[in-house]
Formats: structure tokens, C-alpha cells, sequence
């Protein structure tokens, strides 16, 4: 029960309220006109701001999350603590890598775990930071990520908790490398459409066109419009996307580094699809370049090591990331611990979290970080810079995606051999080419037209929605299961899946057409493209790019934590376009009873 002091910490100061065990947050959500890249249109501030504020918790704190929204009511009752939704849309908020360990009303999906905040409505979100490591909150409503609704959540490390840096060199400064954990600072990379999200699927629609450009890459809510010229954009092209340029009798990108929309580049299970590109305006091809600020980051180089937390909360490029003239230490995978990794770029996909501690070790200066989309959708960077005044005396690219050799967990525990359950998802577009499906060309439904008007699936998992086994997978209780995900567009993107819940290892990877029943088979006849002994344990994983032929991701997990979860694409056109299905884990254990003030939740509206 919250107290009242608790009650106005949240309501009336807007700020985390911290005691011994608990934390209070509250999130004042609001439409404001914003211009990040220099252009303006309206978006979605958090308290204020875009990136929201960072939520700092510690590891084994109770959390309690209250978003608060303008003119609101303040008659409350001492032991609740009110959302309440003065959007014109409704909204929830998800916890992004936060397992919900005995939580599940708490993961933020409409339909599956709760209904929607309506417009005036109201909630109260409560989970335990079980896990350390970097995270983050968004909407998770259509796609208000787009709109710049999210925010950074940490939670540091218990003081017993193992810590891999004795690897890393310059033994001598653990004490300033553990002083750099423990006070990071957030790289948010995000990207921005001159339109709102929801403009930007009425436009998907009218054209019957996958819309999967931007106009800007942002650094913690900064950046600018960066125009090539033609020339710039030739040169910059990789040989591969040269020759699929001319496969495709493509001359150029759009002027804003787009790959043209033609029916080589629209097409429905690879085959050309209607398409009107005539509808299509120039705030979304176009290129006027801008001259906004880029965001700093002032750090002191007398403690030696400084860490940043990458937060990729893009909804539709995955860029690579790099520091000039600094290596990246990268020593956390979605929020796990790995032994450390030196690389000089790093493969962000959409949700991803890469912890990297960076040595201050050059001359005073400042230096650029840059994000660079190396997807054939788009040639677009974003900048941000690193200054620092004061230094100690302090080759080819290493280049980080998730299967690089030699990233090892920390500790490394193995998953299970024993696989009770195998689901194979054939991934395609659909229908259109800005629709899409996880399995049997079904697309998930557009939960703000149907399963968020319907009964929740976590409280009702043997309703009529639970039982199409297309978009939906039941599983028991304490059970191993291989997730295999297969690309069928020969020449689609790479898909960011994420799972809610708990993490899964990724297991296996390859291309051409999956063939095997079981992951032991496939392993048998394809053992250089399995890891079973130290595969890495993440909440998001890519599948392989393909170019010309089908491509198959694996994951193992364990259930263990029955609740009805999400397992979907994080780009954010594929998610509303219906790449997603629901996992109802451990049907055989599932909740029988809610805290009072959710189960009140459902049976109101």
C-alpha cells in the first residue's frame, strides 16, 4: 500500500521517491511540438522531455511505476495510485528486457496483459528489479515510439554480484572502471519521421507501400537532417548493394539516401505488388538539411574509464555504432554480463542494450560517436560528439553483432539439451508489402481494433482469441523450447525479434531453406551453425541478412514464468503491420488470482 507521502512524491513532484526497498516513478505523458532534427512537428514528451527520464533503481528493489498526466484529479484514495490518460489516444507503457518475474499484469501489452490506458483512464505498474543491467520503458501502443515516447532504465548491480572486468586490460583501474559502471551514461540513438506514427501508416495504407525510411538518426533526442549528393550516395553504396541496384534497374537512392519504391523493392511473398508511390509526399523522401545542435557528452578524463549504455530505441534503422579513435570494451549484452569484448563498432538492432566502458586515453578534444544504417532500406547517419579536456597518457575494425567469435556470457551456463516443444514461424510480408506475419500469413491483429476491446489473454487464456494456434503458442511450465524463425523474402530486412519475458539463448543461425524437424537434426547436419556450449542469453535477436535466399534464426528458452507475453519484431512498421505472436508460457501454471487492483482493471472498463 502506497503511503500518502508516497503518494504526493509521485503525483505532485513528478520524480523518482526512493526508500529502502521501494521505488516510486511518475510519468507525466503529453503531446507537445518538438524539433528535434530541426524540424518541427508534434511528439510525445515524457515529463517534458524526449528521451523520457532515466529510471535508476538497484538490483532487488520493489518498483512502482505512476504515470501522471495533465489536469489531473488529485481526490485519490491513499493506498492507490492513479494513470491516467489525458492523450487523445489511448496508451500503455512496456518494460523492455524486465523479466515480470511473478508480474505478468505488469509487462505493458494491450490485449495480452492488460486493456489499453483509455483516454481519462488510469494505472499503476509494480514489478521487482530481479536482474541488473540497462534497459528501457516505451509505449507499446501502435507506435508511439515514433512519436518519442520512451526512457532508460538501470538498475545496478548487487555489491556480490560477479563482475567480469579482471579481464579487461589495465588491472590497475578496477576501482575507476567499477566507479564508470555504476554512474553510466545513456546512449539513446532513436530516429525520426517528419510525420507522426500514425500519419505515417495512414501513408502506408493510401500508397499500399512499406514506408521503411526516416529523415534522421537522434543521439538522446538531438540530431540534424544530413543530405547527400547523388554522387556521396553512389559512393557510399556497399559492391553487394550496387549489384542489387542494378538487379533491380535502380539508378539512385531517393534524395534522402532511400532505396526507391519500385515493385522490385514492394512485393508480397517476393512476388511485385500494387503499389501507388504517387501518394507518397516529400516529408518522406525528401532531403532539406538542417543545422540543429548535436548532443555532447562532457566527460572527465581523470577517472580514466567512462561507461555508455547504448539504448536502441530506433523503430526502423539498425545502424552500427562507433567512437573515433576509442575502442568499445563491450561488457554487457541486453542487460547480462559478458566477458569483455574490444571492438571498434557495434551492430545495434532495434531494442537492443550494449554496455561499453571506453578508456579516456586520447588527446584532449572532442570526438564524434557515430550510427551509420547499414541496411540496404537507407544510406543515413547520425552524429553526436564526446569532449574531454584532460588525459593520461594513454588498425583494422572489429565489428560486434550478436554472433561475433568469442562473445562469451558471464558467468557462461549452458541451456538445456532436453527440448520438450519446437515451433517453427515462417516469416514474410503479407497481403501488402507494409503488412507482415511471424507464421501461416497471419498477421497479429491490430490490438487497438480488436484484442484490446476483447477480454486480455493473461486473464482469460481459454478465450476464443487463445486459440488460434497461429498466433498463439502454449506452452507448460518448467519445459526447454526451440523458437526457429524462418525469413522467406528473399531479399526482406533482418527482423529484431524480441521476447518479452525471460531471455532466450541464441542457439543457431543460417541461411538457405530449413529443412529439419528439430533443432538436434539440423545441428547433426549443420554443426558449424550451432553454439551449444557458450551461446549468449538476450531478450532480442536478429535473424541473418539474406540477399537472394531464405535465412533461419534459433532460440532455446526456458518456461518459467507462466504469463502471456509477446514475442514480436521490434521495428516498429513490421510490429503494426502484425509481425507478432503471443506465448502463453506454462498454461499449466497459469496466475488464478490478481492483485485486487488489476483484477478491478479489467472487470471496469
Amino acid at each position: 500500500m502506497l503511503s500518502a507521502s508516497s503518494v504526493l512524491a509521485c503525483a505532485l513532484a513528478l520524480c523518482s521517491y526512493t526508500s529502502a526497498k521501494t521505488v516510486y516513478f511518475a510519468i507525466e505523458v503529453a503531446w507537445g511540438q518538438v524539433a528535434p532534427d530541426g524540424y518541427s512537428r508534434a511528439g510525445i514528451l515524457v515529463n517534458g522531455t524526449s528521451p523520457g527520464p532515466a529510471l535508476i533503481v538497484d538490483q532487488d528493489d520493489d518498483v512502482q511505476v505512476c504515470m501522471i498526466f495533465p489536469a489531473m484529479n488529485f481526490a485519490l484514495t491513499l493506498w492507490q495510485f492513479y494513470v491516467r490518460n489525458r492523450l487523445n489516444m489511448n496508451t500503455t507503457v512496456h518494460f523492455h528486457g524486465i523479466e515480470q518475474l511473478n508480474t505478468p499484469w505488469s509487462d505493458g501489452v494491450p490485449g495480452l496483459s492488460q486493456r489499453p490506458i483509455p483516454v481519462g483512464g488510469d494505472w499503476l505498474y509494480q514489478w521487482k528489479a530481479t536482474e541488473y543491467g540497462t534497459y528501457w520503458y516505451h509505449a507499446h501502443y501502435q507506435s508511439q515510439i515514433s512519436d518519442g515516447f520512451f526512457g532508460a532504465i538501470h538498475i545496478r548491480t548487487r555489491a556480490n554480484e560477479p563482475r567480469p572486468f579482471s579481464e579487461m586490460p589495465g588491472n590497475n583501474h578496477q576501482q575507476q572502471i567499477l566507479a564508470a559502471e555504476a554512474n553510466p551514461q545513456f546512449v539513446i540513438f532513436s530516429d525520426w519521421l517528419h510525420v507522426t506514427s500514425d500519419q505515417h501508416f495512414a501513408l502506408q495504407q493510401r500508397s499500399n507501400m512499406s514506408l521503411y525510411c526516416v529523415q534522421s538518426i537522434l543521439f538522446n533526442g538531438q540530431g540534424r537532417v544530413n543530405c547527400l549528393t547523388p554522387e556521396q550516395q553512389l559512393a557510399a553504396l556497399a559492391p553487394s548493394f550496387r549489384a542489387l541496384y542494378q538487379l533491380a534497374n535502380i539508378s539512385a537512392p531517393l534524395p534522402n539516401g532511400c532505396l526507391p519504391f519500385t515493385h522490385h523493392t514492394q512485393t508480397v511473398h517476393g512476388q511485385p505488388a500494387l503499389i501507388r508511390p504517387d501518394q507518397v509526399p516529400p516529408e518522406i523522401t525528401g532531403c532539406n538539411a538542417t543545422n540543429a545542435p548535436l548532443y555532447n557528452f562532457q566527460v572527465d578524463a581523470s577517472k580514466r574509464w567512462v561507461s555508455f549504455n547504448i539504448i536502441g530505441a530506433a523503430s526502423i534503422v539498425a545502424p552500427v555504432v562507433s567512437l573515433d579513435q576509442h575502442d568499445l570494451w563491450v561488457y554487457a549484452i541486453d542487460g547480462r554480463y559478458i566477458k569483455p569484448y574490444k571492438a571498434q563498432g557495434i551492430l545495434v538492432n532495434n531494442g537492443d542494450r550494449y554496455a561499453v566502458m571506453v578508456e579516456l586515453n586520447q588527446p584532449a578534444g572532442t570526438y564524434t560517436w557515430r550510427a551509420s544504417n547499414t541496411a540496404l532500406n537507407q544510406l543515413i547517419s547520425g552524429f553526436a560528439t564526446v569532449t574531454y579536456a584532460s588525459v593520461q597518457p594513454g588498425p583494422d575494425t572489429i565489428l560486434l553483432n550478436q554472433t561475433s567469435p568469442g562473445i562469451v556470457p558471464f558467468p557462461n551456463i549452458p541451456p538445456s539439451q532436453n527440448v520438450q516443444q519446437t515451433r517453427i514461424f515462417y516469416m514474410s510480408s503479407t497481403r501488402a508489402p507494409y503488412l507482415w506475419t511471424v507464421d501461416a500469413d497471419q498477421s497479429y491483429p491490430d490490438y487497438p481494433t480488436v484484442y484490446a476491446q476483447d477480454q486480455p489473454l493473461l486473464y482469460y487464456p481459454n478465450g476464443h482469441d487463445a486459440n488460434n494456434s497461429n498466433l498463439v503458442v502454449k506452452t507448460q511450465n518448467g519445459t526447454w523450447v526451440d523458437l526457429v524463425f524462418v525469413v522467406l523474402d528473399h531479399y526482406g530486412p533482418p527482423h529484431p525479434m524480441h521476447k518479452h519475458s525471460n531471455k532466450a539463448y541464441i542457439v543457431g543461425e543460417g541461411l538457405g531453406n530449413w529443412t529439419w524437424n528439430s533443432v538436434a537434426e539440423a545441428a547433426a547436419a549443420q554443426p558449424q551453425n550451432f553454439n551449444f556450449d557458450t551461446p549468449i542469453l538476450r531478450d532480442g535477436f536478429g535473424t541473418p541478412p539474406n540477399f537472394g535466399t531464405p535465412a533461419w534464426l534459433v532460440v532455446r528458452y526456458y518456461s518459467q514464468n507462466p504469463g502471456a507475453w509477446m514475442l514480436h519484431c521490434h521495428i516498429q512498421t513490421h510490429l503494426t503491420g502484425g509481425m507478432a505472436v503471443a506465448l502463453l508460457d506454462g498454461v499449466d501454471a497459469f496466475p488464478a488470482s490478481f492483485p485486487t487492483e488489476y483484477q478491478n482493471k479489467e472487470s471496469d472498463q
